[in-house]
Formats: C-alpha cells, sequence, structure tokens
C-alpha cells in the first residue's frame, strides 16, 4: 500500500503497516483471506462508516529492509459487478496521477518530480477496474509469473 522512492536509485523501500479498510470491504478481506488476516478492533458509526485495521503479514514486516526495483503501476478501482479491465495508462498520465497521490511532492520539489517520472518510466503503467477479489488476485499472479495478458 505504502513505499517510499530513495531519489539516487529508483529503489522502492517498502512501509509495511496496518491496512485501513472501512464498510463492505472489512468482509471482502475477511471472507477473502480468513484466518490469514489478523484484524483489530472493528469500529461502527464512525464519519466513515464502519472501520478496521488488519496487520501486515509477518514476512512483510521481517523484510521491511528488502529493496526492490519497480515494475508496474497500477491503480486499481472498485465498481460493482464490472469484468476485471487492466487497461494501459500512458506514462504522462500516470505521472500525473503519481504527483495526485504523493502526500509529500511539495516538499521535494525538483528531486520529487525526477523521482516519480523515473518510477513512471521504469514500470508497466495500468488502470485496473474490477468486482471479483477472486479475479483480481488470478490476473495479477498470472501477470507475476510473466503470462502476457491479451487486454493489456
Amino acid at each position: 500500500e505504502l513505499a517510499i522512492i530513495e531519489p539516487a536509485t529508483g529503489m522502492l523501500v517498502p512501509l509495511p503497516r496496518a491496512v485501513s479498510l472501512k464498510n463492505a470491504s472489512i468482509d471482502v478481506i475477511q471472507r477473502f483471506a480468513g484466518d490469514a488476516v489478523r484484524f483489530g478492533s472493528i469500529v461502527n458509526d464512525t464519519t466513515k462508516g464502519r472501520v478496521g485495521h488488519f496487520a501486515p503479514p509477518l514476512d512483510a514486516v521481517q523484510r521491511a529492509g528488502d529493496l526492490a526495483a519497480p515494475g508496474w503501476i497500477v491503480f486499481p478501482r472498485y465498481r460493482a459487478g464490472a469484468p476485471a479491465n487492466l487497461a494501459r495508462l500512458p506514462r504522462g498520465q500516470t505521472l500525473m496521477r503519481l504527483i495526485e497521490n504523493a502526500f509529500n511532492y511539495n516538499v521535494h520539489r525538483h528531486t520529487g518530480f525526477e523521482a516519480l517520472a523515473n518510477l513512471a518510466q521504469a514500470s508497466a503503467c495500468h488502470t485496473f477496474d474490477y468486482s471479483d477479489l477472486n479475479q483480481a488476485v488470478a490476473l495479477f499472479d498470472r501477470m507475476a509469473d510473466g503470462v502476457p495478458l491479451t487486454d493489456a
């Protein structure tokens, strides 16, 4: 969910942390992952509705010092009833979306722009609409295995 970009190398530094979920997504993850996910308390009736957090997997925490080269940038969007659709996103549009999502972009100015531009250049960039989490995971597993996807 979150990573830091080392500006000098372009490598990604993982930040494993609790993942915040709200409303129906809590039940989706509980059904999908079962006992593999450790949830904290779930709070009802907040201004955002029902909110809960689940802990990152232990292996992710143990590997927090492992750097990774960028490979994909995917902007996912859940859409009820939608078939899984992975579509290429031009690198210029990807850069703009990265800038919109970088919480400290304004602090880093030129260095931040260069880091995000290099990240977009080094990555396969996509949007991804889906409604079925199992279908989504299967698609990304195929991508990780190097299986070419016809519509992406």
